[in-house]
């Protein structure tokens, strides 16, 4: 063989070598025929045939880079998150002072009708019973008199923003008990002319009664003293809610959808001091008519609004549909003569009352969360009783009790009167 032939050869032979060698080092042979690898164990030393707990199978190892079970977010289906919230964190509170009107019962007689007399308020001759004997020139008073003007009180208003909208307003109010008292005393001689002539004749006033339920001259007087006071006091609360239905730009508008509750209690109180001519003493004669009224329904209406960023103006309305509870109670003492028992009355009745709750005002702004105030309110209520109309005058007989009993009348009712506050916003 030629050197160069040798040559040849054993370069060939070198590079099957260097192959074969790479290849063993990339691919290890098998254990043997058949045989499997060995069991890849997570944590602890590696296992044999024959180990306890030994398995031909591998065990996989974790995963790199996929979450396990416990980083799987579940979908929210309501139950998973806390619920939305009721209100937005918005609201106001309210204070204001109210001076309010009540409607006087006007020109009422504190007596029954007078036969043969149209105007018993003026002063007349009073006869002696059964007789045309003078004995008093006296008058039936009336309350025409009675002031229940200026009434102070005061109302707090807490209103409430919704997370989706709407405004819940919360309301109460009271007025000062308002008490309006006349008296009549000192009443001295007026000279009446009579008969062609004048008679001089002490002064009086007098209680007028029907004698059986007709018209008469029967009077009850008093002739050292008579007194009526009359008191009234209002107080009430309400609920609205006012939907979201127009607040945008320079005028609001708003449904309102509530309810009231309204508490009206009155009392009259009469009282006269009579002294006989003859050296017996005076004692005192009372008649007391008290009423409470319970009002309590719905009310709709509307409240509309100007804004600025100085000030407001606004007005709402509110028809009132209410069920009106009237009790009323008339009681007497010593009405015909010092020792006459006391006769107490009652009566209740419940019936549907309308009314309308209207209110005005205007707003300035003098901070971002503090406003000033200044409004008006009218409040017409029907299907109330009060104390003048319930009393029934009236006389049955010496041997039977007094007849001055209640009987029951609905009126109408009138609040109205300015208010001054200030809301606290937030």
């Amino acid at each position: 063989m030629t050197p160069a032939r040798c040559v040849a050869l054993a370069m060939v032979f070198g590079a099957c070598w260097l192959g074969a060698t790479s290849a063993q080092a990339q691919y290890p042979a098998p254990a043997g025929p058949g045989a499997y690898p060995g069991p890849m164990v997570v944590d602890g030393p590696p296992m044999s045939p024959g180990d306890p707990g030994f398995s031909p199978y591998r065990t996989p190892q974790p995963m790199q880079g996929v979450p396990s079970v416990w980083d799987i977010e579940v979908p929210d289906d309501g139950t998973l998150l806390p619920h939305p919230a009721l209100f937005s964190g918005s609201g106001f509170a309210r204070v204001e002072y109210l001076n309010y009107n009540f409607s006087g019962p006007g020109d009422v007689l504190l007596g029954a009708p007078v036969a043969d007399n149209p105007d018993p308020s003026q002063p007349f001759i009073i006869f002696a019973p059964g007789t045309d004997v003078p004995n008093f020139f006296g008058q039936v008073p009336d309350l025409l008199s009675t002031d229940l003007r200026d009434v102070s009180g005061i109302r707090a208003t807490l209103g409430l923003e919704f997370a989706n909208g709407g405004i819940i307003e919360f309301s109460a109010f009271m007025t000062g008990q308002r008490k309006s008292t006349t008296i009549h005393e000192n009443f001295g001689t007026t000279d009446v002319p009579f008969n062609g002539g004048f008679i001089t004749l002490p002064n009086a006033y007098a209680t007028s009664v029907l004698a059986n339920g007709q018209a008469s001259d029967l009077f009850f007087v008093y002739n050292q003293r008579f007194e009526s006071i009359y008191q009234s006091q209002l107080w009430g609360a309400d609920i609205n809610f006012l939907p979201d239905y127009d607040v945008n730009g320079l005028f609001h508008l708003r449904p309102i959808f509530g309810a009231k509750y309204l508490n009206l209690r009155e009392r009259l109180s009469q009282y006269g001091i009579f002294q006989e001519l003859a050296p017996v003493p005076a004692f005192e004669t009372s008649i007391i008519s008290s009423v409470q009224n319970h009002l309590a329904g719905g009310q709709v209406g509307v409240r509309t609004e100007l804004v600025t960023r100085f000030f407001d103006l606004g007005a709402e309305g509110k028809f009132l549909v209410m069920s009106s509870t009237m009790l009323g109670e008339v009681s007497t003492t010593n009405f015909r003569f010092d020792g006459d028992p006391q006769v107490a009355t009652s009566d209740s009745t419940t019936q549907m009352s309308l009314g309308f709750d209207l209110i005005g005002w205007g707003v300035l702004h003098v901070h971002p969360n503090v406003d000033l105030r200044i409004g008006y309110n009218f409040i017409y209520l029907s299907n109330v009783t009060r104390p003048a109309g319930n009393i029934y005058y009236n006389e049955t007989g010496i041997n039977n009790p007094a007849g001055v009993v209640i009987d029951m009348a609905r009126e109408d009712f009138i609040a109205n009167g300015v208010s001054l506050g200030a809301d606290f916003k937030w």
